[in-house]
Parts: structure tokens; sequence; C-alpha cells
């Protein structure tokens, strides 16, 4: 059942009385300018500031484009088709409307905020909303105007080129007349935010410059402003109910289900599939890739935080955990990062990511990682995941994508570079299998890193937490490896065997009942360091040091004295992290098994 901040919000004290005191359904929030694909698209947000429950079905968002054969607004496509059957919109809930690519097909998902509806656009490629001069209308089943947005770029006007901006995609109405009063189906628009001359429409563009940038999320947001929980109406609206502010400051779905202010920003909002998004942080082509991929960087990605940056990052962590998510973007935009809020449609759970603002190449880019808290039900709440090696570890970070909607930690930690991004060689002892020098880019092995403050602060904070880090070998029987049999090897960071009821023991034996054909002829097989091999112990690994119970700052060169059993390290050949399910699977049966026995971890699940 969705729960909501909001009370039905009441104008009556706001506004004299005029056809938007009336007003059900508002537009606060539009993106426009998005470079369109199956996922991503114009944006357009809907408020249900009434007291009744509203349905969608057939209603309209025209963007007025003048395609001369059509001549009333129910010529335009719905963005709510009744073959949707959507639910209703009730009282203080958001509909978020994505035009994106689909092929046609509508689609729509519940949401922690109301409804998230993909509306297909009809050609692929296209666009919606137009950046430098364009129009956003509302309309009811019955063709009745309920709310509408203009905004320009500074010298814009409009012309024959700006108002046919969405040519051969959703279809759309009449354009404003050539003194700019809108008509509907050949009547003039009267009732909501009416439009009558050219100076009623260039008073109520709200001034886009300096945002306009197509960009793969919109460079620049277009949001309604509230005040202490109220939305701001005009009539019509204009700069004064509404402001543009850049892409990270965007609210959709108000994700904390409250309004947001002016005063403060609320976390971004996506939805879909979360391992898919977070399968895309290391792809050079993708929106949210966030991981430098390329090794032996000059100048490199990854850049060395100071000091006072780790002490922030520990604050922003503070406020993640304590689920303030307001308090944690104003934190995180500090540091270069913004906060998603990601409902995934997969398994039906939400989740917030600690991601960088920029992309590798861009300004403003660290390296220092991507971090994604789960709580909602069923989360492992002692639970940890780390991937700090992707790029090198191939396809380790797929994996990790793919197992937190199943495994449902905490908190899941990606570093964001290749561990030989920086050319300058780590301090810490250990090197790598050919001998050389770890480098400070390598989280596991240099301290100076957001991933390993991360760590460091989770192992203080959390309430007996364990740590399960994904890595990859290779390869079984060559190299330094020919007298390896196995495909997986786990360890606790300690050189002595654990012992059975620890979680590297439970495990394996639960890879082994998996029975997986890893390269279509190979069983996958698991050994446990050092019981069953002398290789990859992860012995001076500084997350396994620090959770083995390795004073805080001596960690990167004091090896530990014992295993806590909180520290899981898993090698893996590259078949098997082709193929990473079988690990996941056994993975969830071994803590199931685990979280039987020490009454410890399991309390700390959450209802």
């Amino acid at each position: 059942m969705k729960t909501h901040l909001l009370a039905p919000l009441c104008f009556s004290l706001l506004l004299s009385t005029t056809a938007h005191a009336t007003v059900d359904i508002l537009i606060t929030e539009v993106i426009p300018a998005v470079s369109t694909d199956s996922t991503a698209g114009d944006t357009v947000e809907l408020y249900n500031n009434g007291d009744e429950n509203v349905d969608l079905t057939d209603w309209i968002l025209s963007d007025l484009d003048p395609a001369s054969a059509e001549t009333s607004l129910l010529n335009e496509a719905t963005f709510a088709p009744g073959s949707l059957s959507l639910p209703v919109l009730a009282p203080g809930e958001f509909a978020v409307v994505v035009f994106a690519d689909t092929n046609g097909t509508a689609s729509y998902a519940d949401a922690n905020y109301g409804l998230y509806i993909v509306a297909p656009l009809a050609t692929v490629g296209a666009s919606f909303l137009d950046r430098s001069f364009e129009q956003v209308l509302l309309a009811n089943a019955a063709g009745t105007p309920q709310d509408f947005v203009a905004w320009h770029v500074t010298d814009s006007s409009p012309s024959a080129s700006t108002l046919t901006d969405m040519t051969e995609d959703l279809s759309s109405v009449t354009p404003p007349t050539s003194d700019y009063s809108f008509t509907i189906g050949n009547a003039a628009w009267t009732g909501a935010d009416a439009i009558t001359t050219e100076l009623d429409y260039a008073a109520a563009t709200v001034d886009f410059t300096g945002l306009d940038g197509v960009s793969t999320y919109g460079n620049g947001v277009l949001r309604r402003i509230s005040s202490n929980g109220v939305f701001s109406v005009g009539t019509p609206d204009g700069p004064a109910q509404w402001e543009a502010v850049p892409r990270h400051q965007g609210t959709l779905g108000n994700a904390s289900d409250y309004v947001t202010t002016v005063d403060g920003i609320q976390p971004l909002l996506a939805t879909g599939s979360l391992t898919a998004y977070l399968d895309d942080l290391d792809s050079t082509n993708a929106p949210q890739r966030r991981i430098a991929r390329d090794e032996d960087q000059s100048p490199a990605d990854f850049a060395v935080p100071l000091p006072a940056d780790l002490t922030d990052w520990e604050g922003v962590l503070a406020l993640a955990l304590a689920e303030d998510w307001e308090g944690c973007f104003d934190a995180a935009d500090a540091l270069g990062y913004e906060v998603v809020e990601f409902l995934d449609t997969v398994s039906g759970k939400n989740f917030h990511i600690l991601q960088e603002q920029t992309v590798p190449g861009e300004a403003g880019f660290t390296g220092q990682g991507t971090y994604v808290f789960g709580n909602d039900t069923g989360t492992r709440g002692y639970l940890v995941l780390e991937i700090p090696h992707p790029r090198w570890d191939t396809n380790t970070d797929s994996q990790g994508a793919l197992a937190i909607p199943q495994v449902l930690p905490r908190v899941t930690l990606f570093a964001g570079a290749n561990r030989n991004n920086h050319l300058t060689p780590s301090t810490c002892d250990g090197t790598h299998s050919n001998g050389s020098d770890y480098r400070i880019s390598d989280v596991a092995h240099h301290p100076g890193s957001f991933f390993h403050t991360t760590h460091k602060y989770l192992d203080g904070t959390l309430a007996t937490p364990l740590f399960i880090q994904f890595h990859g070998f290779c390869c079984p029987g060559s190299g330094t490896y020919a007298t390896v049999t196995d495909d997986v090897i786990l360890s606790n960071g300690y050189n002595a065997s654990p012992g059975v009821n620890d979680l590297t023991e439970i495990w394996e034996a639960r890879i082994e009942a998996q029975n997986f054909l890893a390269d279509g002829s190979d069983l996958s097989t698991a050994a446990v360091y050092p019981a069953d091999t002398t290789f990859l112990g992860a012995t001076t690994n500084l997350q396994g040091r620090v959770t083995n119970g390795v004073t805080i700052g001596l960690e990167c060169d004091t090896p530990a004295t014992g295993a806590t059993g909180r520290f899981i390290h898993i090698e893996q050949d590259p078949d098997v992290r082709e193929e990473p399910q079988h690990i996941i699977t056994a993975l969830i049966e071994a803590l199931d098994i685990l979280e039987a026995v020490p009454v410890e971890l399991d309390q700390y699940m959450v209802d």
C-alpha cells in the first residue's frame, strides 16, 4: 500500500475564484530535449492536486505541433490508452510520463509516488519536446485543456522550423494562430491557462536559456515552484510559477513522497531494470556510465581524494543510512555526486544510488565509484556486496548488478575506475601475480578512495556486517595458476582454514551443488583457501584486513592475525563470470543457511 505525506492541497486561500481553482491535475515538471531510446525520453510529471481519484485513461499531452491536417485536440494520441487499464491516480500522487521508443507499446508500473507511464513514440529516434521554443498542454479525455506550460531560449521565437519538432511521432493539434492565440478544434481556447494574445503567450513562457543542450537525460528541467508543500498556480502560469534548473535538481516523482520546495532538492528518479541500469556502469555509450575503463592513463580518470573529501563522504554515508535522501543529495552535491531513487520493476523493490554527476571524460569526474543502498522489505540489513575491480575482473560489475535485486544487500559498492587507471604505484604491500606493484587506483590495495572509506564506515556502523567481494582470475591450469584446477576460490582474507560453519565453506558446498556447466563441458568446482589451494587468499586485501581486525590506518602493510568470518572473497574464472547466476543462487542458499544459525544476522533483516 502506498503511503503519502501530502494531504490533499487546497488553493482556496491562495487564489481568487478562477478556472484554475477547479483544476485537479497539474503539470509539475518537464524534461525536454532528451536523447530518446527505448527507456529514456522527454518526460512530463503530473500531480493530482485535488481530493478525488482521477482516471487518466485517454488523457492527452500535446506539444501543439502544427500538422496542418489536424484540427482537433482529440486527434492527439493519448499517453494513457484504455488498453493500459491504468489504476486511478489518487490525491497526492504523481504520474511520471516518459515518451520513449517502444515500438508502439504503452506500459505502466506502480511506483511509490503513483504511476510510471511509458508513452510510445510512433517513429523510432523521434523526440517529443523541442528545447528552444516549445509548450506542453494537458487535456482530459473530453479534450478540455487542464494545464499548460511554455518555455523559450533567449532570442528564440516561433517559426516554421521550431514549431515542427514532433514530425511523425505522436501526431498533434492546431498551433497558435498568427497572433499567438490558441484554438482547440477551431474554437478559442478558454479555461485552464488560456492564452489569447501574443503578449499573454510571451509573458507565460519560462526562460530555458543555458539548459537547452540535448543529453541522455536532458540538460535542464522545468519545475513548478512550490513552497511549504503548496505548488504555485497562476492564470495563466508563467515565470512566477515555474523555474528552469539543472538536470541534477530534477525531482521526478518527488521520490520521498512529499513536495519539494525551492530551498531543497530531492533524488532523481528512475524506473526499470536495476540490473540493466547498473550493468551499463562501464559501457562507453551508456547514459549511466560511471566507471573509467582504461588503464595507464595520464592524466588519470581516478582523482585522489583530499582527506577532507573522505571526511565529507562519511557524512554523506551517514545521511544515506539514515534514509535522509534530501540531506544526502545536498551533501553529495558538494562532492560531485547525486542521488537516484530507482524502482526496480523486476523485483518491485526500491533502491537509492549514489553516483557521480559526470561521466568519464567530463570535467569533474573522479572515478570514486557508485554506491547502491537497499532498505526495502526483505533486505539483508547486515550484508554488503563489493566490486573493487570492474573492467579488470571482467563481468564482476555485471555480476553485482545481477545479484542486487536477488540477494538484496543493504549496500553495494562499485569501484569507479580500472584498478590500473592511475600510473602511481600504491605503497601498500603485495603485488600483482606478475610481480608488478598495485596502483593507487586499486581500491582493494590503496586506502585513499571513497570505496575503502565506505567499507571502513560500514564496518564500524552496521551491526555485525558481512562483506562479500566479487573478483576474477585467469585461468585455472595456465600461467601462474598452472596447478589450480578449480573454477572458483573462496577465502576469508586470512592464512588459515575457516571452520565448517564459516560462509566460505557453506558457499563452496552450495556452488558444488549447482552442478553448473561453466563452459559446456567442465563442471564448475570451488575451492577454499588455504585448505584446498594456496592461491588467491586475499591476505593483502585492505577491506579484508580492516574487517579481520587490523587497526584502521595500519591496514596498508599489516596482515591480519585472525579472521572474523565477516569478510568473504570470491575469485572466479572467466567462464563462471560470463554466466554467474549459479554463483548468485548458491550465495542466496548459503546466506539462508547462515541466517538460520546465528541470531545476530537474522535480526537485521528488514521487515
